[in-house]
């Protein structure tokens, strides 16, 4: 069950829209109800109407989530669910049916984890793959295209990083068609590793990505690109650990460094959504610390010794 609520109809508008959802019935997946006594699922403003509008505004986020702007034009602020009035059936089904659809992609399952349901920012943008992603929070909003591997953002720097470490029901998300790219001309497009490597970061909270082994071993392939961001002491130590050439595991990592796992699981997020991560199976033999040496001629061992013999006492 779903419920859709309002702020700054008319009556008219107000009755029409109550009616309208009590006769959707059949025609949508989920059972919706408008009620303004509950939190809910979809939120219709009149844009038009100012007084609305700080209402709205003074509502906290997660009371924002999937807003629908409800306008004789285009609205002045970035909304990306938009109906045109007068109210008609067949666009406010469209509507919800695109809210329905956008909750069920954040809870769908991924074949072989335990996880049923996104939990954290890097969870939700790691799952989306290929395709169109918008976050916003009231006014700031970041767009990822990971098709065309950019992204583009109102923020910046350490403002970005902030925005992106929110909780998840914190966000409005929009993705697919329902994501309107800004123009070329108004805003500047980057590479989308910058955005990625901060989303893990910054979003892990703890939880490792649904698609890495917790008992894998890790590696880097490569120097990361760290983006707007100067990255920290705690970056660069894992940074130079995993480009060795043996993989580590989790534990590893803590032994060798101290530090927490909830730092060490959001460096392995962010390498692993820029794909500059190798993962070995935790089942591959490790080295036995205890395994005998091949044996090295006789010849060899005398030349050895002589040469350790002659470093260690240098008047010899």
């Amino acid at each position: 069950m779903k419920y859709l609520s309002s702020i700054g109809l008319s009556v008219k508008d107000e009755n029409v829209l109550k009616s309208l959802i009590d006769l959707l019935g059949a025609r949508m997946s989920e059972e919706w109800h408008y009620r303004d006594d509950v939190p809910a699922d979809a939120l219709l403003l009149d844009v038009d109407n100012p007084d609305a509008i700080a209402t709205w505004k003074m509502r906290p986020e997660t009371a924002r989530r999937n807003t629908i702007a409800y306008s004789n034009s285009e609205p002045g602020f970035a909304l990306t669910r938009r109906l045109a009035k007068p109210l008609r059936a067949a666009e406010l089904i469209a509507v919800l049916k695109d809210i329905e659809q956008a909750n069920d992609e954040l809870a769908v399952p991924v074949v072989g984890s335990e996880a049923t349901e996104v939990t954290t920012l890097a969870d939700c943008v790691d799952r989306q793959g290929n395709g169109v992603m918008r976050l916003a929070c009231g006014d700031r909003e970041v767009v990822i295209d990971r098709s065309r591997q950019q992204f583009c953002s109102s923020e910046s720097g350490e403002s970005l990083a902030a925005l992106l470490t929110l909780p998840l029901p914190e966000y409005q998300i929009s993705t697919g068609a329902d994501v309107r790219l800004p123009s070329e001309a108004s805003v500047r497009w980057q590479d989308q590793k910058a955005v990625l490597w901060l989303v893990g970061q910054c979003g892990s909270h703890g939880k490792l990505l649904d698609g890495v082994d917790r008992n894998g071993l890790f590696r880097l392939n490569r120097w990361p690109g760290f983006g707007p961001v100067r990255p920290s002491h705690t970056v660069l130590s894992l940074c130079s650990l995993l480009s060795r050439k043996s993989a580590m595991g989790i534990a590893d990592m803590r032994e060798a460094t101290g530090l927490p796992e909830f730092d060490i699981i959001a460096f392995i997020n962010a390498a692993f959504l820029t794909g500059i991560l190798d993962i070995q199976s935790g089942d591959v033999a490790r080295p036995e610390t205890g395994a005998a040496k091949p044996e090295v001629s006789t010849e060899r061992k005398g030349l050895l010794a002589k040469i350790r013999s002659r470093l260690a006492n240098p008047r010899t």
